[in-house]
């Protein structure tokens, strides 16, 4: 889920034992994602995130008060889903925060062998809106998808988080239904998706179906925090694309968009092509992709002009420039249509 506005520097936490309600010591660090946290869901690869955990003997003062206001919906979800952490092998802390650096409404992650939902401020003003919220990103940890790989198709994903998410409404919790669920999730959802996210569509057939049916999720084994998981490099945080035989990484920032090359293709090392490569740097309008791509050769690289459309289901983007042709002095001689085509790793 995302909004995208930012309140508060830091983020403060409370931590739950997975049923038993606990305070961590306070300290301040920052998650820094891909390489000592994992986040699932979107592509905050490199991004540091202030993280502040409360402490027992902390004064109750109005940012603790709203912190309470984020556990108490927790544990109403617990309680109308008892059974909900049944299929938890290992039963890590669970920590909820607050934070205003990560451009979306809320996320799943782990860090340092705890469990995270971190939450944006801007949404604590409506208590079910923010509940359903919760109940989305804890469905992530129910799955277990917080100990996959971002790249196998996170829309399956997504909705299955969705549906554990309308099993708790049938709970009931915070005087929520599924009418008001549905009016809250159609204000936070996008109409068209994402690589990540469903058009909205069928993220609210989604918590339909986990209302009347149940979710899939409760009582999955869900094994211990994976190594790779506590820090080192997490490679699968990032969108992974196909570009024509190579394996592309989209780093996306606001309207930003940049394909860097993650494994080239076989020959492109011999024009200085390398993981990490810059392929792509544009911005995204709408449905739109336009910027700068680069053409590779012995001379280097050739910078020219180029723009394209996201498909329908947001997996692939296509783009078009004429490409310029070098000469054996390395002068351009010439110009070629060049269309470059990405299709998303989600299957």
């Amino acid at each position: 889920m995302s909004i995208g506005h930012t309140i508060f520097p830091a983020l403060i936490s409370i931590s739950i034992a997975f049923g038993c309600a606990s305070v961590a010591q306070a300290r301040d660090f920052k998650m820094n994602v891909g390489h000592d946290a994992y986040v699932f869901d979107y592509d905050f690869f490199g991004k540091k995130i202030s993280v502040y955990e409360s402490q027992s003997d902390e004064l109750h003062d109005e940012r603790m008060e709203s912190i309470m206001h984020d556990w108490f919906a927790l544990q109403d979800i617990l309680a109308a889903i008892p059974d909900a952490l049944s299929g938890m092998t290992a039963k890590p802390p669970l920590s909820i925060g607050r934070t205003g650096e990560i451009g979306a409404n809320a996320v799943a992650a782990i860090y340092n062998g705890k469990r995270y939902i971190i939450m944006s401020n801007q949404i604590h003003s409506n208590y079910q809106m923010m509940a359903l919220v919760m109940g989305h990103e804890l469905g992530h940890h129910v799955c277990g998808h917080t100990s996959g790989i971002l790249a196998d198709n996170p829309w399956a994903k997504e909705l299955e988080a969705d549906t554990f998410s309308g099993l708790a409404v049938r709970g009931g919790y915070s005087g929520i239904d599924l009418q008001s669920a549905l009016e809250h999730a159609s204000k936070l959802f996008s109409a068209e998706g994402s690589p990540t996210h469903p058009p909205a569509a069928q993220r609210l057939a989604a918590i339909i179906d986990g209302y009347s049916n149940g979710s899939p999720c409760v009582g999955r084994p869900v094994g211990p925090i994976a190594s790779n998981e506590l820090g080192g490099s997490l490679r699968s945080v990032q969108p992974l694309w196909n570009h024509n035989g190579s394996t592309v990484r989209l780093v996306a920032s606001g309207a930003t968009r940049k394909f860097y090359y993650e494994s080239p293709r076989d020959g492109l090392a011999a024009v200085g092509v390398a993981k990490g490569t810059l392929l792509f740097s544009g911005a995204k309008n709408g449905n739109r992709y336009a910027g700068t791509a680069y053409v590779f050769s012995r001379c280097g690289a050739q910078p020219y002009e180029v723009s394209g459309q996201v498909s329908d289901d947001q997996r692939q983007v296509t783009l078009h420039g004429r490409a310029p042709i070098v000469d054996s002095s390395c002068q351009i001689a010439g110009y070629r249509s060049d269309p470059l085509v990405f299709n998303f790793f989600g299957d």
